[in-house]
């Protein structure tokens, strides 16, 4: 007798569930930081302070917000309605952590998906147009 958790192949699906606690663990993570930088300062520790800091806001603020606009692509939103500027100097930095994100809480991300995110990234609603590809669509083809 076989089975049946063995003979049911899952159909790949994007882990929204995963993706929700790496953006709450990474919030949790900055308000620790700004906590212990309170801590340095308190103590006199200018140099310590400046370290979390810094870690805080280039480390760990690139990957949250890298995480929230995977989230959003996920999800088939535009990214206007996750960010309410425009592109910023820093989007060079979050691209690669973006796609990175898709691609380990998405499904495989084939290269032929790449431009559909970046355009997405530039404002455009490649997913939610309609004729565009969407992430079902890349579901079903990985």
């Amino acid at each position: 007798m076989t089975d049946p958790k063995t003979t049911l192949k899952a159909t790949p699906r994007p882990r929204f569930e995963e993706l929700r606690v790496k953006v709450r663990s990474l919030a949790e993570e900055a308000r620790i930081i700004r906590h212990e930088e309170l801590r340095a300062k308190r103590r006199g520790a200018h140099a310590i302070r400046e370290r979390l800091y810094l870690h805080r806001i280039h480390v760990v603020r690139l990957e949250s917000r890298a995480s929230q606009l995977a989230a959003a692509y996920l999800r088939g939103k535009p990214r206007a309605s996750c960010e309410q500027h425009g592109l910023t100097h820093r989007d060079k930095e979050v691209l690669p952590r973006l796609l990175n994100n898709v691609r380990n809480f998405g499904v495989a991300l084939h290269q032929e998906w790449r431009p559909d995110v970046h355009s997405w990234f530039l404002g455009g609603d490649v997913i939610l147009d309609g004729t565009q590809p969407s992430v079902v669509a890349w579901v079903v083809k990985a």
